[in-house]
């Protein structure tokens, strides 16, 4: 199977299927259930996530952010079970706007997406005790491995 690129965007390309790893995948019902909050300041990258997501089964986009504040308070309004986060956001970084979700609601899972490939935010969100972090050039495959990792309440820091 080829490793398309999240970057790319292509949820109808053929070797762009979800992550099946020993039955370990969530399947697409269960994936259905799963609540996201995307958070990214660029509409393009939310239209086309959310697109990638729902082609893979992530069906309820509950809510879009586009500033960390904005993050922040849709987190605490929706209650979703996962907030998909970039870092680079106005108002607010997403750094400091999951520090303020995870404050106001600890059962939610953060996932930081970004284009920041360093060790040093990686680190960042690790030791903050965050969920999870991809970049944006990471494999579909490996994002949808990423969430559903996060989702079963595992964390996911990949090297």
């Amino acid at each position: 199977m080829a490793n398309t690129s999240v970057a790319s965007f292509l949820p109808n390309a053929a070797d762009d299927q979800p992550a099946r790893d020993s039955g370990e995948a969530r399947t697409e019902a269960s994936r259905a259930r799963i609540t996201i909050l995307v958070a990214d300041d660029h509409a393009e990258t939310r239209k086309s996530l959310c697109a990638v997501l729902a082609a893979h089964g992530y069906d309820q986009i509950v809510g879009q952010a586009t500033t960390g504040k904005q993050a922040v308070a849709e987190a605490r309004r929706l209650l979703p079970d996962l907030v998909l986060l970039d870092l680079s956001m106005p108002e607010l970084d997403g750094l400091s706007a999951a520090q303020l979700i995870k404050k106001a609601c600890p059962e939610i899972r953060i996932l930081i997406f970004t284009v920041h490939t360093g060790n040093l935010f990686r680190n960042l969100a690790k030791n903050m005790g965050l969920d999870g972090f991809v970049t944006k050039g990471t494999s579909t495959e490996d994002l949808l491995a990423a969430i559903d990792e996060v989702c079963q309440r595992h964390k996911y820091f990949p090297a």
